[in-house]
């Protein structure tokens, strides 16, 4: 980016203010700020440069997993909604979400919609079909945002839910209420 002059005199030498795009890339960077030798008015300004030396970091990014029903019958499937938002509000349509249960294997997966959830400006929200276990008992199972295809680097994001699997019921209870 190439800048003139807006104000110089015997001490002070400024630009209009200006904006840089940062890298894409997440490490440590170095940028040379470059005032060449010129001449105003008969007045000789030598060249001078400023090394500036700054790091990226990948965006934050925060999860949360509701909608979980409990309890669920054994060998049954049902869904769960999983959400994710960028600390920068990057837009995240599409982007991948891994189920995985205790032992780390994949069990389901999904893609966040293409609009944030309502009354929100960031959330981006996938439905993820599951299959409960074939035992009763009470599995705690994870949530994972990789953020492997976004444009910008994201960091990862996981969240863990549990559940109670239950057998399929024996019976049906009706209640009936009457009034007085």
């Amino acid at each position: 980016i190439t800048r003139e002059l807006a104000t110089y005199d015997e001490t002070i030498n400024e630009t209009d203010d200006f904006a840089l795009k940062a890298p894409g890339q997440v490490g440590e960077h170095a940028w040379t700020v470059l005032f060449p030798r010129h001449e105003i008015e008969g007045t000789v300004h030598e060249e001078g440069c400023l090394v500036v030396t700054f790091t990226t970091r990948p965006h934050t990014t925060s999860m949360a997993v509701w909608d979980v029903p409990s309890p669920v019958v054994m060998n049954r499937s049902f869904k769960v909604k999983v959400g994710v938002a960028c600390s920068a509000t990057c837009q995240l349509a599409g982007q991948l979400i891994e189920v995985c249960d205790e032992g780390g294997t994949q069990i389901g997966e999904s893609r966040l919609g293409e609009t944030p959830w309502p009354g929100t400006s960031a959330l981006y929200v996938a439905e993820v079909e599951l299959a409960a276990p074939a035992t009763e008992g009470i599995p705690s199972w994870s949530a994972r945002f990789a953020a492997e295809e976004s444009g910008l680097p994201h960091q990862e994001a996981s969240a863990t839910f549990s559940f109670r699997t239950a057998r399929p019921p024996e019976h049906r209870v009706i209640v009936k209420v009457t009034d007085k």
